[in-house]
């Protein structure tokens, strides 16, 4: 880069060490001889664009414009567009070296299994008539690799394994909307295996005879802060056989339960009751995986190491309100995903002042503290500090110019060759 800027420089050196060696070993910086005089040459100019362009919400166009007046470098938003196409697996590699997940979720360490990750994020559809779209996605534990992706405009469209393509072998892990007999149904028919926040409204439980389980008097035998109980617990799909599982119980310490009665009581103002505070002290899961293969502990702990990941995406909501997606093409929107998660990971390195958490050692005080880091986060991977605007807002607008000069060219000779028709700059 041109400028040497000691706020980037502060993120440089929270990215893993070899970034730069990772992105060439990918294929995203390829060398290129001076006379092809390549634009992008440098992984960290790379991670800037992008980062700048998903954690402050701007566009590509505003992005590369303000890239040019700060003298980082100067592109097209196309091909900044192009990049984003291909950088998706490179920021996702990133991100799982620093959330250490190829050793957390490394699949020998829990039965074998290839944990996948099923999630929903409300965003703003593409499109200057943007509307509320519900992204619905599915990211490989291990190294956050996409699975699968699906797009939905129509409200009516919720959450399920439904929307997916499991495979044998793979243990998919969902939150309590993911938990009822459909989609558990839905898994264990393509040979795969569910790992999912039990659901007191939606999964009604069995035991071996048909009989209804009272789960909140199962709970409670947990009488002591980290105890662990499993019980065997049927589901009892529509029209297919009982399905046999475990319900994994965990009871929280005082400190996780008071936090999980908070956030209770903040997602469901108005609608509290006493069984619903009653489970706010336990994390209650079901899953279909053998004993003799995923034990309760280390269920319940794969599911905790889901939750890091999805919260990620989840608190970014409550920093930078509902995002607009960039582009309706797949590979366009999973960089955009992964980037979401990179971005908080590296707003919490910085804001616990480079003690990088594992994830299963995220906790609350992290998390305040990156509240308070993100502005700042988003002030560091800014092109163009505020400060410079006004002295570089004429090469912003320059560079805004010249990349819609085709358009405007348009638009001119339609005026000229057809005058008096009405002509929309852009059209055609």
């Amino acid at each position: 880069m041109k400028r040497i800027d000691p706020e980037w420089q502060a993120i440089e050196r929270c990215l893993p060490k070899n970034f730069r060696q990772l992105a060439a070993q990918m294929g995203v910086i390829r060398p290129q001889p001076a006379q092809l005089e390549a634009k992008i040459n440098d992984a960290a100019v790379l991670l800037r664009l992008l980062l700048h362009h998903i954690a402050t919400g701007a566009s590509l166009k505003t992005t590369v414009a303000q890239a040019a007046a700060g003298a980082v470098i100067d592109i097209s938003h196309v091909a900044l567009h192009k990049r984003m196409i291909t950088s998706g697996p490179y920021v996702a590699a990133l991100t799982s070296a620093l959330l250490h997940l190829e050793a957390e979720a490394a699949p020998e360490r829990w039965g074998g299994y290839d944990a996948i990750i099923a999630d929903e994020t409300k965003v703003l559809a593409p499109g200057p008539f943007a509307s509320a779209a519900g992204l619905h996605y599915a990211l490989r534990l291990t190294d956050l690799k996409l699975v699968q992706l699906f797009l939905s405009t129509d409200d009516s469209v919720g959450e399920t394994f439904r929307h997916f393509e499991p495979q044998p072998g793979q243990l998919w892990l969902g939150d309590r909307v993911y938990a009822n007999p459909p989609g558990i149904a839905y898994l264990v028919d393509h040979g795969a295996v569910p790992l999912v926040r039990y659901n007191r409204g939606a999964l009604p439980l069995y035991d071996e005879a048909g009989q209804r389980l009272d789960v909140k008097a199962l709970v409670s035998e947990c009488e002591q802060a980290e105890e662990v109980r499993e019980w065997a617990a049927w589901v009892h799909p529509t029209n297919h056989a009982p399905i046999q599982g475990r319900l994994c119980v965990r009871k929280f310490t005082p400190e996780q339960a008071a936090k999980s009665e908070a956030w209770y009581r903040r997602e469901n103002p108005g609608a509290v009751t006493a069984e619903g505070l009653y489970f706010t002290q336990y994390l209650v899961v079901f899953t279909t995986a053998p004993r003799e293969r995923l034990s309760a502990e280390a269920a319940l702990a794969l599911y905790r190491l889901r939750w890091q990941v999805e919260l990620r995406i989840k608190r970014d909501k409550s920093l930078t309100e509902l995002d607009q997606l960039p582009k309706y093409k797949e590979e366009t929107i999973y960089t955009w995903i992964v980037g979401k998660i990179l971005a908080q990971t590296l707003a919490q390195k910085l804001a616990t002042r480079g003690v990088a958490f594992s994830p299963s050692a995220w906790h609350e005080e992290a998390w305040r503290a990156t509240q308070v880091m993100w502005q700042a986060f988003c002030q560091a991977v800014a092109l163009l500090k505020p400060l410079a605007l006004a002295q570089r807002f004429h090469v912003f607008l320059e560079h805004l110019s010249r990349y819609n000069y085709r358009k405007h060219a348009r638009a001119a000779i339609r005026e000229r060759y057809f005058p008096g028709e009405v002509v929309l700059v852009g059209s055609g």
